[in-house]
């Protein structure tokens, strides 16, 4: 995951060769056995509730003691708050399937 961050961000900035071998050696995250047990208990994804999108996009933070703020992605929806004002109430989908190809996302989003 480390070398996506460094191609988006390092190498399209012009960073130099040395900064961004740098960047390369920094340590990532690697998760502890208390979370991975935890992760473990989370609920299958057909036993979660659904939401149609029209719902979602009440959960914008406009009337958060109603509607807490939510966003959602991948067909998963989170409590966001704050989160990204632009994300609230929406489907982030898109925007983030074209981080991951390393699309400019100022052409590829429909959050403007």
């Amino acid at each position: 995951m480390r070398d996506f961050y460094v191609e988006l961000g390092a190498q399209q900035a012009g960073l130099k060769k040395e900064y961004i071998d740098m960047l390369r050696s920094l340590p990532t995250y690697v998760p502890a056995a208390e979370t991975l047990a935890k992760r473990e208990t989370l609920p299958e994804p057909e036993d979660l509730p659904t939401m149609s999108v029209e719902t979602l996009a009440r959960h914008d933070g406009r009337k958060r003691e109603d509607f807490p703020t939510h966003v959602s992605v991948l067909g998963y929806v989170f409590d966001t708050h704050p989160g990204f004002s632009s994300h609230r109430g929406r489907d982030i989908t898109t925007r983030m399937l074209h981080q991951v190809k390393l699309n400019n996302l100022d052409l590829a989003s429909d959050i403007l």
